[in-house]
């Protein structure tokens, strides 16, 4: 599509849409395609962050529940790093 083999109308009656539609939906893409792109990234980041993060509480409840300290480094027993601090 956006290598220029086939034209908007040939893609636009390839997918059954009037071409003008094709045009003004691959003009959109192409001033904004970067954007959207970059958006996705960080919602595929907060996702993974929060996921981390779910996962983190779910350790500390086990550990509230068998009487270990939550907030006590399991390897060195100090304190951990605060998960929502950076």
């Amino acid at each position: 599509m956006l290598s220029g083999e086939k034209s908007n109308g040939q893609i636009a009656k390839q997918y059954g849409v009037h071409p003008n539609s094709f045009g003004v939906w691959k003009k959109q893409f192409l001033e904004r395609g970067s954007e959207i792109s970059a958006q996705e990234n960080a919602a595929h980041e907060y996702a993974r962050r929060l996921a981390e993060l779910e996962q983190l509480l779910g350790k500390k409840e086990v550990d509230l529940k068998v009487g270990q300290n939550p907030l006590a480094d399991d390897s060195q027993g100090g304190p951990q790093h605060h998960p929502l601090a950076h």
